[in-house]
């Protein structure tokens, strides 16, 4: 049986080779280790607990639109495979442009300027989040009617924001893995670990707190905020128990 996981870094396991006490450089040296990341993640944990080959299609800073692609580039070649997928939703403040310049695909952030892409502005003009939210509820029902007519077991869940979406999306899990891990309430994420919001100026406290209880229990890194190994350990019970007769 295959385990086919999609989502951004938290997904992916950027920094869960993390050990308390090193600073920042030393942390950066290994943070981005695909070799850590399939070893420590959660997705590499369920897989080793229950005998699964993880295919993972996740990418550290990944926007949704990114998963989307990836999935669709993927199960359009694969498509009937004995397949449970695993999906996480991440921030509606991430999108990925092609840059016809460099002839490549680029992840951006809306809070962010990359290669003269001002996102920033793009998102004052072209963003807003309630419209990103209903899209991505419409996205996800889409491919819950394309996984059931192939036969394959499909779960999502939100990582960092538990989405007001304005459809009923079935095999979703409630409440995000950040609020779940920290048992706080939250404010949105958007793709920066700062406490203020980029786009309104309002001091974002609950997901500062999240945050900080986070590295106060040793569940986040306290460089990129990331899940350490304590908190993949964290994410990948809280899956299984959710998820009881899949794992």
């Amino acid at each position: 049986m295959n385990l086919v996981t999609l989502g951004c870094s938290w997904t992916f396991g950027i920094g869960c080779g993390y050990e308390k006490g090193e600073n920042v450089n030393q942390y950066k040296k290994h943070c981005k280790s695909e070799e850590n990341a399939n070893k420590y993640s959660f997705r590499a944990l369920l897989s080793e607990r229950h005998g699964y080959t993880n295919i993972n299609l996740s990418r550290g800073g990944s926007s949704n639109q990114k998963q989307f692609r990836k999935a669709t580039e993927y199960f359009t070649e694969r498509p009937r495979e004995k397949t449970i997928v695993l999906w996480g939703i991440t921030s509606t403040a991430r999108n990925e442009l092609y840059l016809a310049k460099h002839h490549k695909i680029k992840n951006i952030a809306y809070n962010t300027i990359y290669q003269k892409v001002n996102a920033v502005e793009y998102a004052e003009n072209f963003y807003n989040h309630e419209h990103e939210v209903e899209l991505l509820a419409r996205q996800m029902l889409h491919w819950n009617l394309f996984f059931e007519s192939l036969g394959i077991q499909n779960y999502w869940f939100d990582t960092f924001n538990t989405h007001k979406y304005p459809l009923q999306i079935p095999r979703l899990l409630p409440v995000d893995l950040l609020t779940r891990m920290t048992l706080e309430d939250q404010t949105y994420h958007e793709s920066t670990w700062q406490p203020t919001n980029e786009f309104t100026g309002e001091t974002k406290k609950t997901t500062e707190r999240r945050i900080r209880l986070g590295v106060l229990k040793e569940l986040l890194n306290p460089h990129s905020k990331h899940p350490t190994k304590k908190g993949h350990v964290m994410i990948a019970d809280i899956l299984e128990k959710n998820l009881r007769g899949v794992f």
